[in-house]
């Protein structure tokens, strides 16, 4: 399998009371906002068409027969 990306990297994204937060996994803030109604059907749509370009795996996807 060919690496299309370099480096190691984890994050969080969290909807908690309207806010999305983005953190790293050390804690540290990258992204903080007051949620617009779809915002999080926007990211996870934006995920699975990542997950879908690459051949990957969604549970997402898969539980709404869409790969």
């Amino acid at each position: 399998m060919k690496i299309k990306e370099d480096g190691q990297a984890k994050m969080s994204i969290t909807l908690d009371h309207g806010f999305i937060k983005v953190k790293r996994t050390s804690g540290l803030e990258l992204a903080k906002w007051y949620a617009n109604k779809g915002d999080w059907d926007r990211i996870w749509n934006t995920i699975n068409r990542m997950v879908k370009k690459n051949n990957g795996f969604s549970l997402s996807l898969k539980e709404k027969k869409k790969i």
